[in-house]
């Protein structure tokens, strides 16, 4: 072992140092210059750590003297309960107590003084508490959940997932997190994100306990225990329906009805159900001049409209649009691109 590693160890006990000294067979005048070097630089190390140690104390005894101004022990001591009163009483039990021991310590105020201050602590913190607890009664602010230990996490859990179902359509597809919105249950990140924020928010608002992401994704644990939903029992009557923004319109009876909860969806045609809505006098004129009153196949264009509307693909047809240049092709391409996509368009009956 050469002398740098013995170097490394210079502000190490001196039993570790002689130690050291005989595992490397490091004797007689080395051994004496190494000694003699480690207890200059212990010294050394000594007195700079009880400087910077001398000068912290001197740094926080002038910030407590701002507002402990007496010398005395009986005027620093009724000083002190006036302080831990005013801006002390809303802090954490492991904080104030750190605080009283700290400025006792450097201020020297007696033992004495010091335990009964933190009686005195204990005492006025237990009347704040029950006068808040009573202004949070009468304001019908609910009392923090215990979330100090592992029952009491769990019944919180339960609690506020129960609250948030209440107020709130939400369901489990496929181990994801939708919910209800405008007739739908959209799966994206920004409603998942947005659910989270809720769920901290009522927390915060009906229950003033906080949460943190690890206790949200617990909630939403809980949530999905009571909320998971089948995949085959969404999207009912698949294939006989049309979700416009604004309406369920059935293609078999054409009735028209409204959304609800409970009829799981997942998207939505962006444009309005209008039974009023005036014939579309150009949209005729198309194809009277494109057909020149080939019934057939304007019959199969509506055909073709119709599947596009439609939400499963068990119609395998294939439509091919033949005909020279300017003959139309193009018009019909955008047209149908229009109806499925505009969100000003309104549905026509064409009968």
């Amino acid at each position: 072992m050469g002398l740098s590693l013995i170097l490394r160890h210079a502000l190490t006990e001196i039993l570790e140092i002689i130690y050291l000294l005989f595992l490397s067979s490091i004797k007689g005048q080395n051994k004496t210059l190494i000694l003699k070097f480690y207890k200059a630089e212990k010294k050394e190390h000594d007195l700079k750590i009880k400087a910077e140690n001398y000068s912290e104390n001197a740094e926080r005894e002038k910030q407590y003297r701002i507002f402990i101004t007496a010398t005395d022990q009986n005027g620093m001591f009724e000083q002190l309960k006036v302080l831990l009163e005013e801006s002390y009483l809303d802090e954490s039990k492991s904080s104030t107590l750190a605080f009283i021991k700290d400025i006792c310590d450097v201020l020297k105020i007696d033992y004495e003084y010091k335990n009964i201050a933190t009686k005195f602590w204990v005492e006025k913190r237990a009347e704040f508490n029950a006068t808040k607890k009573a202004k949070r009664a009468e304001a019908g602010i609910s009392e923090p959940i215990d979330m100090m230990n592992v029952p009491g996490r769990n019944a919180a859990y339960h609690t506020i997932a129960k609250a948030y179902m209440e107020e709130n359509d939400v369901i489990f597809v496929a181990g994801a997190l939708r919910k209800y919105k405008d007739g739908i249950y959209p799966g994206d990140t920004e409603s998942i994100n947005f659910v989270k924020s809720e769920i901290m928010f009522l927390a915060l608002d009906k229950f003033n306990t906080p949460l943190s992401d690890d206790n949200v994704n617990s909630v939403l644990k809980v949530m999905k225990m009571y909320r998971t939903v089948n995949l085959v029992d969404c999207e009912p009557d698949a294939d006989k329906v049309i979700l416009a923004n604004n309406k369920i319109i059935n293609l078999q009876t054409s009735e028209v009805s409204d959304f609800t909860p409970e009829k799981i969806y997942f998207s939505k045609l962006p444009v309005d159900y209008n039974p009023g809505a005036p014939e579309p006098e150009k949209f005729i004129k198309y194809l009277d001049t494109t057909f020149k009153g080939n019934i057939r196949a304007r019959m199969q264009l509506q055909e073709l409209a119709g599947y596009l509307l439609c939400r499963n693909y068990k119609y395998q047809y294939v439509f091919y649009l033949l005909g020279d240049g300017g003959e139309g092709k193009g018009v019909l391409l955008r047209n149908n691109k229009y109806i499925i996509s505009s969100i000003s368009v309104t549905i026509y009956n064409a009968g």
